[in-house]
């Protein structure tokens, strides 16, 4: 990058034929301080942007976690005054101003241009119920999430916007290189901004999505869901035992999104959207995630380390043995529609309560619709990806529910989605409920990666994000168990790197061999 790539009004991110990538709005995405030469201070906007090149020649600066950041924020905010704000997705919610919110608002139709913001009345760190973000506005590992809530004049507009960007704390700078390898700002600003990837996805109205390629930062606007009536679900507390109706919607939902896209990937060019395993990203990085957060984890919990059930703590050395989760990754990877004998589709990636918002009534209990169905959203586009579809399930359920939720009504939701799916066009001959099974075995294992380095990251958060780590490890565990996982996980991994069974699809005996008898009893709900 040199100073002459700000020579111009749009930013710098385009595609491969030299034209500006656009966001959901029509406008030029990439660099956050947009130069105009025609500015009245165009000048002094040259020599800052001048800056960013003189650090980003150092040497020192290349190092992974490093980017322009550093050198940005001593001036945004005074850039931000000369420039008036229409020209600045500020890095800092403290540098959000009514005029940055204006131009946001206006670009998307979501406000028209003879109505402005005129007040920002609070700008306030997320509550839902016993959900809280801290002070930094950090939720989870990938993101700070705030609530601005403003006034208008001239006309009328969302009084409540969600506001989501990338965690600005010290502490943060080691992900940032992680978070550029998958993708996973890009990837929620693409979801917000590709609407015919999600036909069917009750997603949130988003408002403004851009993301910085140089700079690798970027801002969310979507629409509060709290003015429907709506709460996140609480996935330390997990869904209770009245609570069926919702989990069947939602893999409702999944169920009819997977079919749209099963072994189709390729074919709809979702591979160019979202995440695929098939970059060697994953198998490099996953294997060292995994192997600092499993022995980080266990030195920083000594109590926990003390109580883990045996047979989890040799489930996760053998993990960490040579090679294991990037083969693992490499199996996730595999797809019918490229000849492989597991098939792939488009999932969610991050499919759990905390991100699933529900309408509850004065008894915490979700509310269902005349059709027995829970009016539901889903948030977080971060971790879209395609992969087996196995995952998406074993995720939710060794995630998100309590392990007595679990053992009671896991038939009958994986009843319901092999139904959905099959009704959504899924061939059964190429795809029998015990291969479902199996690929939902094999899936779980990802559910045990989230608990080591996701759930380990989440400690940061403080008290709910040690109780979420522990929940996650013990539900996991004990869905393992009853599985029966570790035959299944060994016999795919096998397959798959034996060149000559590799093409070969399952057979209904292989899958009946690969379940435990218990679920070898589980009838076809299709039959």
């Amino acid at each position: 990058m040199s100073s002459s790539d700000f020579d111009r009004k749009n930013p710098v991110n385009l595609n491969s034929d030299g034209a500006p990538v656009l966001d959901m709005n029509g406008n030029p995405t990439g660099l956050f301080l947009r130069y105009d030469p025609s500015h009245e201070n165009a000048s002094w906007m040259k020599e800052k942007y001048a800056t960013v090149d003189e650090w980003m020649a150092k040497s020192e600066n290349q190092a992974p976690g490093k980017d322009p950041l550093e050198a940005v924020m001593p001036w945004e905010k005074e850039f931000i005054e000369k420039s008036k704000g229409s020209m600045c997705v500020p890095y800092h919610i403290g540098n959000v101003t009514e005029a940055i919110l204006t131009a946001e608002l206006r670009s998307g139709g979501t406000i028209d241009e003879n109505t402005s913001v005129s007040k920002i009345v609070a700008k306030k760190v997320i509550e839902n119920g016993d959900v809280k973000t801290p002070e930094d506005g950090r939720l989870g590992v990938l993101s700070c999430i705030f609530r601005i809530q403003v006034e208008y004049e001239g006309g009328s507009g969302p009084t409540s916007l969600i506001y989501k960007t990338v965690p600005l704390d010290a502490n943060f700078a080691p992900l940032r290189g992680l978070c550029r390898g998958m993708r996973a700002w890009e990837l929620e600003c693409t979801a917000y901004n590709t609407k015919h990837y999600y036909t069917e996805t009750p997603a949130p109205k988003g408002y403004f999505a851009v993301y910085d390629p140089v700079a690798y930062r970027y801002q969310v606007l979507i629409e509060d869901l709290n003015e429907r009536g709506m709460a996140c679900g609480d996935q330390v507390k997990g869904l209770n035992m009245d609570q069926q109706g919702s989990v069947l919607t939602t893999f409702e939902f999944a169920a009819k999104q997977h079919a749209t896209y099963w072994n189709k990937t390729v074919e709809k060019k979702c591979v160019e959207f979202a995440k695929t395993f098939t970059n060697p990203f994953w198998p490099a990085v996953f294997p060292i995630m995994y192997g600092q957060t499993w022995s980080g984890g266990l030195a920083a919990l000594p109590s926990f380390n003390q109580e883990m059930d045996p047979w989890a703590k040799e489930w996760g050395d053998y993990l960490a043995g040579e090679g294991m989760v990037a083969k693992h990754v490499n199996a996730m990877a595999m797809s019918k529609e490229r000849g492989d004998f597991l098939s792939s589709t488009l999932c969610h990636g991050d499919f759990r309560l905390d991100n699933l918002f529900f309408k509850y009534d004065d008894k915490g209990q979700v509310m269902k619709k005349e059709d027995g169905s829970a009016e539901f959203i889903a948030i977080d586009w971060q971790l879209v990806m395609e992969i087996n579809p196995g995952w998406e399930l074993a995720y939710f359920f060794a995630q998100s529910v309590s392990t007595e939720f679990r053992q009671k009504h896991e038939y009958d939701c994986l009843a319901h989605y092999y139904k959905t799916l099959i009704a959504g066009g899924v061939d059964k001959s190429t795809f029998s409920w015990n291969e479902f099974l199996v690929h939902y075995s094999f899936g779980s294992t990802f559910s045990w990666y989230y608990s080591t380095f996701g759930g380990f990251g989440a400690i940061a958060n403080g008290e709910r994000g040690l109780a979420l780590y522990k929940a996650l490890m013990n539900r996991w565990i004990s869905a393992a168990k009853e599985w029966e996982i570790r035959p299944v996980f060994d016999f795919i991994i096998a397959k798959m790197e034996d060149p000559d069974r590799r093409k070969v699809p399952l057979t209904e005996e292989e899958c009946l061999s690969l379940l435990p008898e218990s679920k070898r009893a589980w009838s076809d709900p299709t039959a």
